[in-house]
């Protein structure tokens, strides 16, 4: 076998195993199905898969010379190119990971750690939460009724936003029904329900609360356990896009949703 080919395929080898563990961190870890797709992070991904895996072994196939003068300044260029993609990559993916899914008013709200702006989690949320995924937690509205104006006027965050304001699930899943949407009824009236819940378990529909998911890029429908809040199932629906007025649900119990943050 030729050195230089030698040379690619010792590379392309460690390339591939250091992208295996880093993809084995995003989607295990950070970006469980379906948050991949709701978060969009395919751009940081795609930069470190095209550096490491790919454009790194293929400059290493073309430069590579034994006894050629300054090899080591050539490979020590490439090696540094696919460290600062490496870095660039992980350090995008995990800065913009789906930390927690807070319900606030009608539906959850993926919420990365930009979105909290250096705001701490509760203690019994650092205590509890699994680190595969976004915890889910319940955002308690503001006492203030003027704080809608404020995140028009103000900037103030939203709801979701505040740590200060999660409460376990479990404590508020009355709070959550009202907003819940009745699949197996809408499935009469739209075949993009019907078919999103043609493999689904009726009991499962019963014993869940279909509630809208709201990510960066892409809106989904979670199937919420009705005693614990907790997610069951993630369905490829959008539900707000599809629903007309009439559909929609009445506001719940958080309140008027003119006195919202949403």
């Amino acid at each position: 076998m030729a050195p230089r080919v030698k040379a690619f395929l010792i590379h392309l080898a460690i390339s591939a195993t250091i992208i295996a563990a880093v993809l084995t961190l995003v989607f295990v870890y950070w970006y469980p199905a379906p948050f991949f797709d709701y978060e969009g992070a395919w751009t940081p991904l795609r930069i470190l898969i095209s550096v490491d895996l790919i454009i790194g072994p293929l400059l290493t196939l073309l430069v590579f010379k034994p006894g050629k003068r300054w090899l080591w300044l050539d490979m020590a260029f490439i090696f540094a190119l696919q460290i600062g993609a490496l870095g660039y990559g992980t350090y995008a993916l995990w800065s913009q990971r789906p930390l927690v899914m807070a319900f606030a008013v009608d539906g959850f709200y993926v919420v990365n750690p930009k979105d909290l702006r250096n705001q701490e989690l509760p203690g019994w949320l650092m205590l509890e939460r699994s680190w595969q995924g976004p915890a889910p937690v319940f955002a308690e509205l503001m006492d203030d009724p003027n704080y809608h104006l404020r995140i028009i006027f103000d900037g103030a965050p939203d709801i979701h936003m505040l740590p200060k304001q999660y409460r376990r699930l479990g404590e508020m899943t009355a709070r959550m029904a009202p907003r819940a949407h009745d699949l197996q009824a809408l499935a009469a009236q739209h075949p993009e329900v019907a078919e999103a819940i043609a493999g689904l378990d009726p009991a499962v529909l019963a014993e869940t609360m279909a509630l809208p998911v709201y990510g960066m890029l892409k809106t989904g429908t979670v199937l919420a356990d009705r005693e614990t809040g907790l997610p069951r199932y993630y369905l490829d629906l959008d539900l707000p896009a599809l629903l007309s007025e009439r559909d929609k649900p009445e506001a719940g119990l958080q309140g008027p949703v003119e006195e919202t943050s949403e």
